[in-house]
């Protein structure tokens, strides 16, 4: 056989395994966004049937652990913003409320110790700040990951409740869960 043919030949078959690698990697991330997609669905489902008891007001409710540096932070920055937002404030934990005593200012952010409620978030990690309605359903979450953050989205949960939009229709930017 000659040696242009033999090149010709080897070149074919480089490119058939080429195309049998690329169809591979192809099919590999179908099956990943397929599974993306599932638990994503699955996380909505979860996210909208949870409920934080003993609210009767719609309301900011930030859920923290006194041992979270972060979460000291934010609920600082909180307790500061509480004059300006249109809901009350409450930080919700898992632990006795005096374990934040000294560290907020429980008039202006009222700790409530709620076991029940935390279990429905314990799969997230704290701090986790949410916008409540009125019968307990959770509007909207978000993780924040520094103070700036929750600037940002307080003051659009704000506008969107200062204008009386619902709170499922705002958009709490890149970080939040929809």
């Amino acid at each position: 056989m000659p040696a242009t043919t033999a090149l010709l030949v080897l070149t074919w078959l480089t490119i058939a395994l080429l195309f049998l690698a690329l169809g591979a990697t192809v099919r590999s991330l179908r099956l990943l966004q397929a599974r993306v997609d599932r638990h994503a669905t699955e996380f909505a489902a979860t996210r909208t049937a949870m409920r934080i008891a003993g609210t009767g007001t719609a309301r900011i409710v930030l859920a923290a652990d006194s041992g979270c540096a972060l979460c000291g932070a934010v609920a600082e920055r909180l307790s500061r913003l509480a004059d300006r937002l249109p809901a009350p404030l409450s930080l919700m934990t898992y632990e006795q409320a005096d374990a934040w005593a000294g560290r907020v200012d429980t008039d202006r952010l009222p700790v409530v110790s709620d076991p029940v409620s935390w279990q429905e978030i314990a799969h997230l990690s704290p701090p986790v700040l949410l916008l409540v309605a009125a019968d307990g359903e959770v509007q909207r979450l978000f993780l924040p990951v520094d103070v700036a953050g929750v600037d940002r989205v307080l003051n659009e949960w704000s506008l969107a409740m200062n204008r009386g939009v619902e709170a499922d229709a705002v958009h709490a930017g890149t970080d939040s869960v929809r």
